[in-house]
């Protein structure tokens, strides 16, 4: 909007300056001034709406940002090229994988972040924030990921486990992840509005119960296709047979394979 009022200061003198030497045609002068206004107007402004900012680029590259509101495009220079969403985006939910506590124990943090483009971001940015700029949209929630993991690790190493498991801590423990990821993250034009710390995974006990189970579980169901298998093959055989077939099957995977087979 500031080229657009220089243009029209310009504009207006030169009116002021056409009625001082012809003051006798001053309608003509005040209406040519307001139709000049009204066709740059037209020409040299875009509409940008919230929370939204316009990319633009003069002569295919970038320049800076715009908006919200009217913004000034230099005719055949600017062009705008796409817009930057300054709203706060989808959040991100991921774990923190290979975290060690203060004594020593692995544990696997699962956050909730909520993050935007810095509300001061705006005309001309430096070359980190440009670089984000012209970043993919999965590329910047990509970078807040790598920060926030990066902050978490740290952050979690300096808290016993049995710190972990009180609410407390947890809230303390997420919002110095927020300020730690937010003093990294400004120079790039990012902020983390909120870090929520969803939970932790199942003790390693625990998570080997669940294996073992679903292990079992396998061998189950393989055991139940082999005998129905067999029973399709051989609908004569009798239990004691079916158990003397499957003695031997694995007497032979534990490598008997010279032991004779059963009779069927």
């Amino acid at each position: 909007m500031g080229g657009f009022r220089w243009v029209a200061a310009v504009t207006v003198c030169a009116g002021l300056v056409l009625y001082l030497y012809n003051p006798d045609h001053w309608v003509l002068i005040v209406l040519g001034v307001a139709v000049v206004l009204t066709l740059l107007f037209f020409i040299t402004m875009r509409p940008v709406h919230e929370p939204d900012r316009a990319v633009v680029y003069r002569l295919a590259r970038f320049h800076h940002l715009a908006g919200p509101g009217y913004v000034f495009l230099v005719p055949t220079l600017d062009k705008i090229q796409g817009a930057l969403d300054m709203g706060i985006q989808e959040p991100l939910k991921f774990d923190v994988p290979q975290v060690r506590t203060a004594d020593n124990k692995t544990v696997k943090t699962n956050l909730e972040v909520t993050w935007r483009i810095h509300p001061d971001v705006n005309g001309r940015v430096n070359s980190k924030v440009k670089s984000m700029i012209l970043m993919k949209p999965e590329h910047r929630a990509a970078l807040v990921e790598e920060v926030v993991i990066a902050m978490g690790r740290q952050v979690v190493n300096s808290y016993a486990e049995v710190q972990l498991g009180t609410a407390a801590a947890r809230e303390s423990a997420a919002a110095t992840m927020m300020d730690g990821a937010n003093e990294i993250l400004e120079s790039y034009g990012l902020v983390v509005d909120r870090v929520f710390w969803r939970g932790t995974t199942p003790p390693k006990p625990v998570s080997e119960a669940k294996v073992q189970a679903m292990v079992a579980a396998e061998q189950a169901e393989s055991l139940i296709k082999t005998v129905e298998a067999i029973r399709t093959r051989l609908p004569d055989m009798q239990p004691e047979e079916f158990l003397a077939l499957q003695a031997w099957l694995d007497m032979f995977r534990r490598g008997g394979g010279s032991a004779p087979m059963p009779p069927t």
